[in-house]
């Protein structure tokens, strides 16, 4: 029994019952032949089923007709089924339970569990077919009686037993509320298996095409984008969309399959079908730039009235509102997301058209809590965090009084979204933890994709490596599954940018070839230009300058032409400036020239520009401020380097910047060399060492311990902070392991989780 007392005592049981085992005289006596013959099997299960042959028939009917009821079941229900003596049925489940059969709940009063999925599996197969489905339609009955009035509490069960006595008009009845309720629940696996089952009943019927079959068909399209299964979404939208006759009915499909499209990453066909669907409403999507821009100023005059006169232009308590302006806001949200990553003139148009038509002809509703969290989003990309911030928290605080679940969730993730670029990451990460326990909750594989995206950039600047990577990975996996090309390459940017900060040049460099590969193969361009940033600053690192300039170039082309969102790409022009002055240096030293005004001319221009794109971020002015230190260092104008590398530091340590402080640090103390002020040099590499060290930097570990003179036993005796985070991890493992001895009674599983907990705890070869 390898010390699983469950077992032992069957094992027991099953030797006092072939007597091998006999009690006499106030002994037990044993009979080592007949032991050696008993067959003793594997686990426990197929020991309890080794006797179930042996069973008196009326307790395995009593088995029989419970196994048909579920895994748990009713004595009452029983009571109803079986037309016997209450007494004689108690008698028989006092019996069942005490062969270890069935066990009573200890949560619910009058109920019965099987103690194995296969044990009620073996008593449910041992019925006929006709006889399975006789005991459903029963059990449906009884169900329907019993539950009157309030059948919607066990509107699952009905569905199930119905179906299963292949009663086509009753199963029909529950199937389809309880695919609705399964939907609002989140749980979407078990809606789509009720919309697909509506749907055979109803083709199987001859009912395919009429208004139930489209019902189930859109439904299963909701559950279907919420799982990230875009293309079988877009397969049945446009089966649907010739049945649908208003332009209401029409916009609604296109604007499903718009929004399938963009969770594949293919935003121009995204951006096509929303656009179909608010022509059909009346809206026209500017295109040219000069059409967004005069349409921009309008919306823009159109909001500031709204403002200034809100009693004149808001929406009138009482007046009805229109559904066709609720779903042209429902479209305009999606479009933002799609101009939020690709052109910023276009979302500032949206943010701005959404709230504008909410508050003059929708009022409070969802639509408005929806409208004012993307005019907040609007706020952020500008960037005016403050009020960002309060318009946020006002959408969370509308959408909490209409009840609106999903866009809660929404409303934290963006929230979290605004920490993260205003530079306060430990909110920011709270914040993105409270929207991805909501989305988990709900099944919404692409918005928790989007919430991994958000933790993984917080906790990067954060300098928290290893969530980092694990938030990525989460990401790319999930951009994997539902085929989102944009996700997966932004994902694999985001593992180069954190394996780069910690020095594991050949990880980053593996993912920045993934990411640069798949984003230009789809013609994914923003992704593609953070990647060719990340993946310039790597070659940067590695001393291959030209290489660096040539990708860092790229970016700035590539983000000049489609105007980015900033925060995840300004700063490839302190980066390019400073790839620019490490081949300024390098050329002085090969003897390329002793001093070239051209050149400084060219840096000191991208140090204005770096200026100008990155004052507004607080997450990358310091770089700008450690590579100006950089570029008069070179000039040689000690006085202006010195304050720009100390601006440098206070202003990474004021947010946090743990791996930017550290890098500045570290060039201050450069520069204080070359000027010939060693022990000074010496206290700044020192902060900087001990910050690497910190947060895991291996190379800039080494770069640092050769100028303070470490030796490499003492680089290995301190533990840096991912070294005590894999230690946690291990304890975690070593805790947990000790709950699954106690709480698994399946040998098997407990053995595949001891054998899980053991890789974890030793590596995959050394575990094996």
């Amino acid at each position: 029994s390898a010390g699983n007392p469950f077992f032992a005592i069957t094992i027991l049981r099953e030797l006092v019952e072939q007597k091998t085992l006999v009690w006499k005289a106030g002994r037990w006596e044993e009979d080592w032949n007949k032991i050696n013959r008993v067959k003793i099997l594997g686990n426990i299960v197929d020991m309890v089923l080794l006797r179930i042959k042996d069973l008196p028939n009326d307790i395995d009917r009593l088995l029989r007709i419970g196994a048909t009821i579920g895994r748990e079941f009713d004595i009452e229900m029983l009571y109803e089924l079986m037309n016997e003596k209450e007494e004689l049925i108690v008698s028989r489940v006092d019996e069942a339970e005490n062969r270890q059969l069935i066990e009573r709940s200890f949560s619910k009063k009058g109920k019965l569990l099987f103690i194995h999925d296969r044990i009620r599996e073996a008593f449910f197969t041992r019925m006929g077919q006709e006889e399975q489905k006789d005991y459903h339609l029963r059990i449906g009955k009884v169900i329907e009686e019993k539950y009157k009035g309030r059948k919607e509490e066990v509107i699952f069960e009905l569905a199930y037993h119905f179906t299963e006595a292949g009663n086509k008009e009753k199963a029909l009845e529950y199937i389809i509320p309880a695919a609705e309720k399964a939907k609002e629940s989140y749980a979407n696996d078990e809606a789509i298996g009720y919309y697909k089952q509506a749907i055979v009943l109803l083709e199987e019927k001859g009912d395919k095409s009429s208004d139930e079959w489209v019902k189930a068909n859109e439904g299963l399209t909701e559950v279907c984008l919420t799982a990230g299964m875009s293309d079988e979404a877009i397969g049945i939208c446009k089966e649907i969309l010739p049945l649908k006759e208003s332009a209401l009915e029409k916009a609604r499909i296109y604007k499903k399959i718009g929004i399938a499209y963009f969770k594949k990453g293919d935003w121009e066909q995204c951006e096509n079908n929303l656009a179909e669907g608010l022509a059909l409403l009346g809206e026209k999507i500017p295109r040219s730039k000069t059409k967004v821009l005069f349409s921009l100023l309008k919306e823009l005059i159109i909001h500031i009235s709204h403002n200034l006169f809100p009693v004149v232009f808001n929406h009138k308590k009482g007046k009805v509102v229109k559904e066709n302006d609720k779903e042209i806001i429902r479209t305009y949200i999606m479009l933002g997301w799609v101009f939020i990553l690709s052109d910023i003139n276009k979302f500032i148009y949206t943010a701005l058209k959404m709230p504008n038509i909410a508050q003059s002809k929708i009022g409070v509703s969802k639509e408005l809590g929806m409208s004012l969290g993307a005019y907040a989003s609007l706020c952020m990309a500008i960037p005016l965090f403050k009020r960002a911030i309060k318009l946020h928290l006002i959408s969370l605080e509308l959408r909490e009084k209409v009840n609106d679940e999903w866009g809660v969730a929404q409303s934290l993730q963006w929230l979290g979204y605004c920490y993260t670029w205003k530079g306060d990451y430990k909110k920011s990460i709270e914040i993105f933890e409270q929207a991805r326990e909501r989305f988990e909750n709900m099944g919404d594989i692409w918005e928790l994709g989007m919430v991994m995206n958000g933790l993984g950039w917080a906790s990067h600047f954060f300098a928290k490596y290893e969530k980092t990577i694990r938030s990525f990975t989460k990401y790319l996996e999930i951009s994997e599954k539902i085929k989102d090309d944009y996700g997966a390459g932004t994902a694999m940017a985001g593992l180069l940018n954190a394996y780069l900060e910690l020095g594991d040049f050949d990880k980053a460099e593996e993912w920045g070839i993934k990411s640069l590969t798949l984003s230009e193969k789809k013609k994914i361009w923003y992704p593609n230009c953070f990647g060719k940033i990340h993946y310039g600053n790597l070659q940067l690192e590695k001393g291959n300058l030209s290489e660096a300039i040539k990708y860092l170039e790229n970016a700035k082309r590539l983000y000049e032409e489609n105007n980015f969102l900033k925060d995840y790409t300004v700063y490839l022009y302190p980066s390019l400036t400073d790839a620019y002055i490490e081949e300024y240096k390098e050329n002085i030293e090969k003897g390329k020239f002793k001093k070239n005004n051209k050149e400084l001319k060219k840096i000191k221009n991208m140090c204005k520009k770096s200026l100008f794109y990155t004052i507004l971020w607080k997450n990358h002015y310091g770089q700008y401020l450690r590579v100006t230190g950089k570029y008069y260092a070179l000039k040689e104008q000690k006085r202006k380097a010195k304050k720009y590398f100390i601006k440098s530091i206070q202003q990474t340590k004021l947010i946090g910047r743990k791996f930017e402080l550290a890098k500045s640090y570290y060039e201050y103390g450069n520069f204080l060399q070359s000027i010939n002020k060693p022990k000074q040099a010496i206290i700044q590499w020192q902060h900087a060492y001990n910050i690497f060290k910190e947060i895991g930097a291996r190379i800039y570990i080494k770069r640092c311990a050769q100028f303070l003179s470490y030796k490499e036993e003492e680089l290995a005796t301190d533990t840096t902070s991912q070294e005590r985070l894999s230690l946690d991890r291990r304890m975690t493992t070593v805790l947990n392991t000790g709950r699954y001895l106690s709480s698994i009674l399946d040998l098997d599983e407990l053995l595949e989780k001891i054998m899980d907990a053991t890789i974890q705890l030793v590596g995959a070869e050394r575990g094996a």
